[in-house]
C-alpha cells in the first residue's frame, strides 16, 4: 500500500523560512511519558505501550519502561493490575468487556499517576463489500477499486478507523489506515472507497473498529498537526492526564475478507 511522507517537504520550508534566535533548554529534562494503551474487546485483551522520548537533539527514539504499575478498571469497578510482558510493553489477557462501560487505565511512574477513560462503543458490521475495474487514468492506476460498506446506527455516535491487510502486511501505522465519524451521516448506510487499486486475484483483510468520539478526534487533531505547515503543529491535546503523550482506545471490531475475482 502507498504510504507518503511530508518530512522532506517540512525540511524545505525549515530551511527556508526567517532565522530567528529562539532560546531552547537543550538539556535532558524534556523526555515525557509515552503511553499507547489498547483495550480490544474481541479478543479481551489489554495492551499498554509505555516509553520515554528522547532527549532535544534525540526526539525521534523512545526508551522503554519497564517499572510502571497499572491497572485497569470498568467504570467504577475494582482496578485490575496489566503486567509487564515484555520490554516496555505491558499485557492483561481474559479481561471480559461490556459494551458502552467505560474503561480507565491509570499509569503510575515515578511517583506521578496518569490516567485515562475510553468508553466501548457498539460493534459495526461490514456489509458486502463491492468492486469495479478501472482503466489507468491520470488520477488512477489501473485495477479493481473497492467500496467498503457498513449501516451506521441511529443516535449512537459512531466513529471508526479502517484497517487493511494484504500481501502479508497489516496497515496499521498513522498515515496507513483511515478513519470516519457520522457527525452528517448518523443512521445511514455507509459506503466508503479505498484508495489503493487492486489486482486479479488479491485477498484483502479489512477491519473496521469501532472507536469513540474522543479517540477519533486525537486521531484527527494528529493528522491535521502533521500536515500543518503552522506554527502551531505539533501534538494534540493531551488524552492523559498530567500531560503524558499517547492514547488510551477501548474498541470492538469487525472484519471482512475481499478476494478479487476477475
Amino acid at each position: 500500500m502507498k504510504t507518503y511522507s511530508i518530512f522532506s517537504l517540512l525540511l524545505v520550508f525549515a530551511l527556508l523560512s526567517c532565522e530567528k534566535e529562539i532560546d531552547v533548554d537543550l538539556n535532558d529534562s524534556n523526555p515525557k511519558l509515552v503511553i499507547e494503551a489498547n483495550y480490544v474487546a474481541n479478543d479481551s485483551i489489554v495492551m499498554v505501550k509505555v516509553s520515554k522520548t528522547g532527549s532535544y537533539f534525540d526526539n525521534y527514539t523512545t526508551n522503554p519502561v519497564n517499572d510502571a504499575v497499572i491497572t485497569i478498571r470498568e467504570n467504577n469497578g475494582t482496578e485490575t493490575i496489566v503486567p509487564l510482558s515484555a520490554d516496555g510493553y505491558y499485557e492483561l489477557a481474559n479481561y471480559i468487556p461490556t459494551s458502552g462501560a467505560t474503561y480507565t487505565i491509570k499509569v503510575t511512574h515515578e511517583g506521578v499517576d496518569y490516567s485515562a477513560d475510553s468508553k466501548l462503543m457498539p460493534t459495526l458490521q461490514f456489509l458486502p463489500s463491492t468492486y469495479v475495474y478501472q482503466e489507468e487514468s491520470l488520477f488512477s492506476d489501473a485495477g479493481y477499486w473497492i467500496t467498503y460498506r457498513f449501516q451506521d446506527y441511529s443516535g449512537v455516535g459512531n466513529c471508526y478507523k479502517l484497517i487493511t491487510t494484504y500481501g502479508g502486511e497489516r496497515y496499521d501505522k498513522f498515515g496507513e489506515f483511515s478513519t470516519g465519524s457520522d457527525a452528517y451521516t448518523d443512521g445511514n448506510l455507509i459506503e466508503r472507497p479505498l484508495i489503493e487499486a487492486f489486482q486479479a486475484g488479491d485477498t484483502i483483510l479489512l477491519e473496521l473498529q469501532s472507536i469513540n468520539q474522543r479517540v477519533y478526534d486525537y486521531y484527527s487533531q494528529l493528522s491535521s498537526n502533521t500536515s500543518s505547515f503552522t506554527a502551531a503543529a505539533g501534538n494534540p491535546d493531551y488524552f492523559w492526564s498530567n500531560n503524558a503523550l499517547g492514547y488510551f482506545s477501548a474498541y470492538s471490531y469487525s472484519t471482512e475478507e475481499v478476494i478479487i475475482v476477475e
